[in-house]
């Protein structure tokens, strides 16, 4: 009885409700008008779930970006034999800066927290600058999932006017 109340009356548990009911983590999230020319970027890759989900489901070209040296090296690993991911061991943010960084498995953040200290030194390249250096003229999806971060780099993306060659966007908001 107490869990449907707080179905009922709480928004989070009701949303996360709703959207396991429709399997949203296996559908919705994967609901997207890709093919295997479209050009994807997976911002904190962490251990590539949704950079393996949506290859085997497009084949498409996806950058996937983890600044944590265990978890970058993993990738290189698990997608060593495909050409079409490529690994890059730095996060995107809104600046060329080495920060340091908390490791609490996926939820790594450049924000001190009680769970995790920031004692791990990381590479962050500029969202504006990769792009410029890589050439990339549009992205199909980008996937954010950066521990707090998103904002600053939503900030970036929207004030170098790249927002509009961006298709869609998946953005896991955190506090």
């Amino acid at each position: 009885f107490r869990e449907v109340v707080r179905i009922l009356y709480n928004t989070k548990t009701r949303s996360r409700f709703l959207w396991t009911l429709r399997k949203g983590d296996s559908k919705l999230s994967l609901d997207y008008p890709l093919n295997k020319d479209s050009v994807v970027f997976d911002v904190g890759a962490y251990e590539g779930n949704f950079t393996e989900k949506l290859h085997s489901k497009f084949r498409c070209n996806i950058h996937a970006f983890e600044p944590l040296l265990e978890y970058s090296t993993y990738l290189k690993k698990k997608f060593k034999d495909d050409p079409n991911v490529v690994i890059h061991e730095f996060g995107l943010l809104d600046e060329n800066s080495e920060l340091k960084l908390s490791n609490i498995d996926g939820s790594s953040s450049i924000f001190s927290r009680p769970e995790g200290a920031l004692d791990i030194s990381v590479n962050m390249k500029s969202f504006s600058t990769f792009i410029e250096k890589e050439s990339i003229s549009k992205i199909d999806l980008m996937y954010i999932n950066i521990e707090g971060s998103e904002y600053r780099l939503l900030r970036q993306i929207l004030d170098s006017g790249y927002i509009n060659n961006i298709n869609h966007l998946q953005i896991q908001f955190h506090n």
